[in-house]
């Protein structure tokens, strides 16, 4: 068994509970696995960012001209939240007991084993 890495130093509370999460369950991940997890650490650290940013500005906010609109920071928001689940979905890990995590899981798995 490898040493596991330290958490990055970089890391906030959201990005460190990722890190430990995925360490906790898999005992070693290969460099580009490792590097992978340290991307969606940081946008899962981002992904907190912008939620607090939301809560305080609120899902509408006044445009240019006083008009209302909604807060940028929700299309921002929900683009950090696909980066993080392609970025979680690219590691490609098992589950834990070997068994397949979902169907969409098996389909994808099978379909690049036949590319």
């Amino acid at each position: 068994m490898t040493q596991k890495p330290r958490i990055p130093p970089h890391l906030g509370s959201a990005g460190t509970a990722l890190w430990r999460s995925v360490w906790a369950e898999y005992d070693s991940l290969d460099p580009r696995e490792t590097a992978l997890l340290g991307h969606a650490c940081r946008q899962s650290d981002t992904i907190a960012d912008l939620e607090s940013l939301l809560k305080s500005d609120g899902l509408v906010v006044t445009g240019s001209t006083g008009q209302p609109r909604l807060n940028q920071v929700v299309a921002e928001l929900r683009q950090a939240r696909l980066a993080v689940s392609r970025l979680l979905a690219d590691l490609d890990l098992p589950a834990p007991d070997g068994r397949p995590r979902t169907t969409s899981h098996v389909r994808r798995r099978n379909s690049l084993e036949r590319k």
